[in-house]
């Protein structure tokens, strides 16, 4: 029988050796998990460690951001802008050129950098006067190592232009975020020191960051606002246009809403049509961040909003330490008695307190803007002194007495500009019926005709409608005549007349009667009156007359000049029956001037008392006599007198070979045919771009220095103004002494009297008739065709449609009533050549000329005749008197352009919209933008934000911020290139992209690109601008702000340098703009020899001196080298800094608030190796809000103290970095 067999111990023993083998395994395993996991921990231990010391990093960089940069009164700057050679690409001398530099905007004792010295050029610059070494003046470099800045590291600060150590130093910014290109690695990558910290005995690790400044950048997420109701250039102000064909290459066009999805830097490659390495390519030239605090960072404090001030009642009220405004407040100097004594000055001894243009100017300025703007104005004549002081002058014939006010600048004024004021004369014959002489034939009578020409310009790109006008020229009124009288054939007996116009009608009965009114002060003074006229923009009108009559002596406005006809011989007044004795047996042929010699033994020396034009409002009257003229409101007093009219101008004399024949008309109905000599032409003219070569060549003194003649009109002067005489500082030419008698006549200033040439002739001078009226040319000879156009528009008017967008704008507004000051003066900053570099006020070498503001007999001049001089101080007080004596306490001649700048820029912003405006902004931001789409509501206030606040002077700039605020400090090219096309395609043919930067919200004419100048749209439209130029423009600011920078307010960006290099010639963005040959088709030829005359280019050359026979201690005071390069500037097509900033100036700032930290950490082990590396950026916004408030809530109550950290800094975004971004 089988046995059974026991299976079940043998799979136990299996099992139980199965399990023992599992449970080795399992043991094993669970040791070798153990080994991992100890592993493990201590990995995710160190991770955690880099990234707290990456943290770390970051809460460190965020408090140096605090400290250095929370202040107002700081600027900031890549360190690229130390490069000791600007004009290369390299960053010469330094090796961090992304570091960001930290500068203080006050001197080192806190000190404002400017200072104000009335006795010693005005405001000055510390920088220049005391020395300041921008490399040794900056605070701190925002990275480690350099915590405290240099107040704690001292010596030890780590400077841009020091080499890390590899092995203590770490790549912050490398391929990952600048791409794979060896070259954009070396220039861009960005290093950092690394910083030891100990845990403990065995453990450590180290930390790095770098803070980046995104407001050098430029942003490309800003959004678009259009608003196409409001001129061409206005919708674009917000954008930063990317150009592909001039640097950024491959650029993206991104859309609206491309922008809106785009929450990160990273993120602008997602969107369509942007190459992948492009956002690389171009790390350090763009962003998506930077939101700007308006924030004045000269002064400290939040800015004022000049748009609350214009859209009141001229009044607001001081909040706190805060400064209200009023109308009164001046725009130049201290604004009132209680800023002075805060700025620790005292206001009976500034020099602006009653001829500074007052705030109220630009107020008014505004108001002039009317819904039917485009349809035209009608001009507003200047405000009328208030108080007026009238010295007391012997010989004085004062026509002037509502004169313009000098002293209550307050209210904007607009009318055309008076251009010219000349007549020529002409003597005819006549008999007397019912007389016979004792030859047995009639007596023969002369009559004196007049040919008046009044040339009046519209500058404006609007119509503008002149109401009723009166004019008075006052010339040689004491005319000196040769007549030779036939008796019969070949028998001729000279003659000698003297023909008095005296001005006042005081009747001549006999001699007695004409030698004491001989010395009538109101001789030579002729009268005539304008129409009603509407001037189309840029219209230049030649008035003239329309009809032959008989000159009313008693009626002012009997003989009005008219447009709407052609000079002709036939068309005169004329003046008949004037000789006291009755006439002449013989008929009188021929005459020329030249000096009488009376039987008595007197001669007349001198002949004319004063050379002047004067434009007044003659409004409804239809009568006018002599003393109602003086009562009326003047719009414009032109002296052309050496004296100022204190005494007689010098004589004239012809050439007796070649006299004038003399028609023979009848008594009634006279019916001229010949025109006037030229030699007979008196008067006065605007200077012309090509002055006749008589008035060149006379100068004597100057006759190797053509020059002299040569001016920008209105780059350094304002034929706006209601006043223009001679000043202290002129060039003055004219011929010197001769035959027995003074020089002259005397060429100066921006006006100017004619000798005998044929540009000034009667052909030459004959208007152009279009569209039924006569035009000229107020740059030239009218049939002077490289100069004459059909319009010349220089200035806009406000357009109630569209708001006031930057502060450049107001280079439009006439803000000097004084003929020396620059045009455009805001938003421009031209040397004055009276003036000089170093400083905003003449230098006085004498207690004498500072107490009478340079008009003192030395400068003006005297002379030893008494006809002309009743003693040495009469001419220089005539002209104070002129200018009712302000002299004495004001200083009238200065740069104006730079004190305006200064005020405006760092004080104010325009927030742009009406009060209901800002209620819809409010309500919905996207939806209902603010004219100024770039203003948006800071986010750290927004929950207290009312349409009230927003419209407050105060309290507007803690609700809004700048968004693309765009740092002046920036040294790339590329983000200087988006900012500048930032009206790139806007204005331009399809497929022609150009930048346009028109002066005006709505030119008559196209863009002009800087062809030929004499092109119409050179003078009617805008300058725009290629892509290459735009790179070449962008090129050569970038050079400006390296030698310059940093900025220390943004005034200091708009306004020259006072100091006396290249700097101090203009500010550094129109310096830029002619390096890179924007105008140079109105440059001279730098081939041209200097006695060539070029149409619109300036010689620039030192000119001599000579010894003036009037006493004038120096006759060319007025500095040629330091003109602008062109006497065309200020065309439309001459591209200045002021049309550019009216462009860019909403977005510029001269600090950044917005900031990416890219900070790292380490840890290391007890090795000394390192075990884990973190990565982390994180984007650092300033804010309104200051940390510790003053009274007010809108500044820091701890402000300038050292304890002072300024407004609030905020984190808005944070990301941990892969090794592969950074």
């Amino acid at each position: 029988m089988a046995r059974r067999r026991n299976l079940r111990g043998g799979f136990a023993l299996i099992l139980s050796i199965a399990l023992l083998a599992l449970l080795g395994i399992i043991a094993i395993g669970f040791l070798s998990l153990s080994t991992i996991q100890i592993r493990s921990t201590k990995t995710v231990r160190y991770d955690l460690q880099a990234r707290a010391n990456a943290r770390l990093a970051l809460t460190l960089a965020l408090g140096e951001l605090q400290t250095q940069l929370g202040p107002d009164q700081r600027v900031s700057a890549p360190a690229a802008i130390l490069d000791g050679n600007p004009q290369t690409e390299l960053h010469d001398g330094l090796i961090h050129p992304h570091w960001t530099g930290v500068w203080s905007t006050k001197y080192s004792d806190d000190r404002p950098m400017w200072e104000r010295d009335s006795r010693n050029g005005g405001l000055r610059d510390l920088r220049t006067t005391e020395g300041w070494n921008r490399s040794f003046r900056a605070l701190s470099y925002l990275v480690s190592g350099n915590e405290g800045g240099r107040e704690v590291q001292g010596a030890n600060l780590q400077e841009p232009d020091t080499p890390l150590p590899e092995d203590a130093s770490v790549r912050l910014v490398g391929p990952g975020s600048l791409g794979e290109s060896a070259d954009a690695v070396q220039s861009g990558a960005v290093d950092a020191q690394l910083v030891d910290i100990e845990f403990g005995p065995e453990e450590h690790g180290r930390y790095a960051y770098w803070v980046g400044d995104l407001g050098v950048r430029a942003n490309v997420r800003t959004r678009e606002h259009p608003r196409p109701a409001e001129g061409r250039r206005i919708a674009h102000t917000a954008r930063a246009e990317m150009i592909s064909d001039a640097g950024l290459a491959n650029g993206p066009q991104l859309t609206e809403a491309a922008k809106e999805a785009v929450v990160s830097a990273r993120q602008i490659e997602l969107a369509p049509a942007v190459a992948p390495e492009w956002r690389r390519e171009h790390f350090h030239d763009i962003t998506v961040d930077s939101l700007g605090v308006l924030a004045n960072v000269r002064d400290g404090g939040l800015k004022r909003d000049l748009t609350a001030y214009l859209q009141g009642e001229g009044r607001h009220a001081p909040l706190g330490d805060r400064p209200g405004l009023t109308d009164q407040d001046r725009l130049v100097g201290p604004a009132n008695a209680g800023e002075a004594q805060a700025a620790g000055l005292a206001w009976s001894r500034t020099k602006h307190r009653f001829t500074s243009p007052r705030f109220g100017v630009l107020r008014s300025w505004l108001e002039m803007a009317s819904g039917s703007a485009r349809d035209g104005v009608v001009a507003t004549t200047p405000k009328v002194e208030p108080r007026i002081r009238f010295p007391d002058l012997d010989r004085s014939a004062n026509v002037n007495l509502k004169p313009a006010t000098i002293a209550s600048f307050d209210r904007a004024n607009l009318t055309p500009i008076l251009v010219e004021g000349s007549l020529m004369t002409d003597l005819s014959g006549h008999t007397l019926p019912g007389t016979t002489s004792f030859l047995g034939g009639p007596r023969w009578q002369t009559r004196l005709h007049l040919y008046p020409r009044v040339v009046l310009w519209n500058p404006y790109s609007v119509k503008v409608t002149l109401p009723r006008a009166a004019v008075m020229m006052q010339v040689n009124g004491r005319k000196e005549y040769h007549m030779p009288v036939a008796f019969g054939p070949g028998t001729r007996i000279p003659i000698q007349m003297v023909w008095l116009w005296r001005g006042r009608p005081v009747p001549i009965e006999n001699s007695a009667d004409f030698w004491e009114h001989y010395e009538n002060p109101y001789a030579g003074s002729l009268y005539f009156s304008l129409p009603r006229t509407t001037f189309g923009p840029g219209e230049c009108l030649v008035f003239t007359c329309a009809t032959p009559h008989e000159r009313d002596r008693e009626n002012l406005a009997a003989t009005e000049l008219s447009c709407e006809v052609l000079p002709h011989p036939n068309r005169n007044c004329y003046s008949t029956n004037n000789n006291v004795n009755g006439g002449f047996d013989g008929q009188p042929v021929e005459y020329w001037e030249a000096p009488v010699h009376f039987r008595s033994g007197f001669t007349a020396k001198n002949q004319a008392d004063d050379y002047q034009m004067v434009l007044k409002e003659l409004g409804s009257l239809t009568t006018l006599s002599h003393e109602e003229f003086d009562e009326l409101p003047l719009i414009m007093q032109v002296s052309c007198s050496l004296q100022y009219g204190a005494g007689k101008e010098p004589r004239i004399a012809w050439d007796r070979l070649n006299p004038v024949q003399m028609e023979e008309l009848p008594i009634e109905n006279p019916v001229k045919r010949n025109p006037p000599d030229v030699r007979t032409r008196d008067g006065f003219r605007m200077r012309w771009f090509v002055e006749p070569d008589s008035n060149t060549l006379s100068a004597d003194g100057l006759r190797d220095d053509p020059e002299v003649f040569e001016s920008a009109l209105f780059g350094n002067w304002n034929p706006r103004a209601a006043y223009a005489l001679r000043t202290p500082w002129e060039n003055i030419a004219g011929s010197l002494p001769a035959n027995g008698f003074v020089g002259g006549p005397w060429f100066f200033g921006a006006y100017t009297r004619d000798l005998f040439d044929e540009d000034v002739d009667w052909a030459s001078q004959q208007p152009v008739m279009r569209n039924g009226r006569a035009h000229g040319n107020p740059f030239g000879p009218n049939q002077d065709f490289s100069t004459f156009q059909e319009r010349y528009i220089l200035f806009d008017v406000p357009d109630e449609q569209a708001d006031l967008l930057s502060l450049a704008e107001f280079q439009h507004a006439k803000l000097s009533e004084f003929v020396w000051h620059p045009s455009f003066a805001v938003g421009n900053s031209l040397v004055d050549p009276r003036v000089g570099r170093a400083g905003t006020y003449p230098r006085f070498e004498t207690s004498e000329q500072r107490r009478h503001g340079g008009w003192i007999k030395d400068r003006v001049g005297w002379s030893s005749d008494p006809q002309r001089s009743a003693d040495r101080e009469e001419w220089a007080r005539f002209g104070r008197a002129l200018l009712q004596d302000y002299s004495e306490e004001d200083l009238l001649v200065y740069d104006l352009s730079f004190e305006l700048n200064h005020t405006l820029w760092d004080e104010f912003f325009l927030s742009t919209g009406t009060p209901a405006g800002k209620g819809a902004f409010l309500e919905d931001p996207d939806a209902a933008p603010l004219p100024n789409g770039r203003h948006v509501l800071a986010p750290a206030t927004r929950s207290s934000a009312t349409p009230e606040r927003l419209g407050d002077l105060h309290h507007a700039a803690a609700h809004l911020m700048v968004d693309g605020a765009f740092n002046v400090n920036s040294t790339s090219v590329d983000a200087w290139k988006a900012l500048l096309a930032s009206t790139r395609g806007l204005d331009a043919a399809a497929g022609t992209p150009l930048t346009s930067f028109s002066r005006f919200r709505h030119a008559p004419g196209e863009a002009w690109g800087g062809g030929d100048p004499s092109d119409r749209d050179a003078w009617s439209g805008f300058r725009a601008l290629t892509d290459e130029e735009i790179g070449r423009l962008a090129e050569q600011l970038v050079i400006q702000v390296k030698q310059r920078g940093p900025f220390l307010s943004l005034s200091d960006f708009v306004n020259r340098r006072l100091k006396n290099d290249k700097t101090g010639m203009m500010g550094p963005l129109q310096a830029a703009i002619e390096a890179a040959g924007l105008n140079d088709a109105f440059h001279r030829p730098e081939d041209l020899p200097k006695g060539s005359i070029s149409t619109f280019g300036l010689l620039r050359d030192e000119v001599g001196d000579y010894r003036h026979p009037d006493n004038i201690d120096d006759a060319t005071t007025l500095d040629q080298m330091l003109k602008p390069p062109s006497k065309a500037w200020g065309a439309p097509g001459y591209l200045t800094q002021a049309d550019v900033l009216q462009v860019i100036g909403p977005a510029l700032s001269a600090r950044s608030d917005t900031f990416l930290v890219r900070s790292y950490g380490e840890a290391v082990d007890a090795d000394g190796a390192v075990r884990a590396r973190a990565w982390c950026e994180a984007v650092v916004q300033r804010t309104t809000l200051p940390i510790h408030p003053d009274s007010t809530g809108l500044d820091s109550r701890r402000q300038g103290a050292p304890d002072d950290f300024g407004r609030r800094f905020e984190i808005v975004s944070f990301r941990w970095l892969h090794p592969d971004e950074v």
